[in-house]
């Protein structure tokens, strides 16, 4: 199940974008209503690769 922690409408969400990206990074699902529907903010980590299996793979590094 989602944790949703706040519902904004969109202007609202538009003057306050860092504090709802925060949000979602902390775990909480942020939905947002706009006049044809919602939106649903949620943020996922990428996977962080170990280093020795970077370096294992020998250069050049590709990005």
């Amino acid at each position: 199940m989602q944790k949703i922690a706040h519902s904004w409408d969109r202007t609202e969400a538009e003057l306050h974008i860092g504090t709802l990206f925060d949000a979602a990074r902390s775990g909480f699902t942020q939905t947002v209503k706009d006049k044809e529907g919602v939106f649903e903010v949620t943020f996922k980590a990428s996977p962080n690769e170990p280093v020795g299996r970077v370096l294992s793979r020998g250069g050049p590094f590709a990005r």
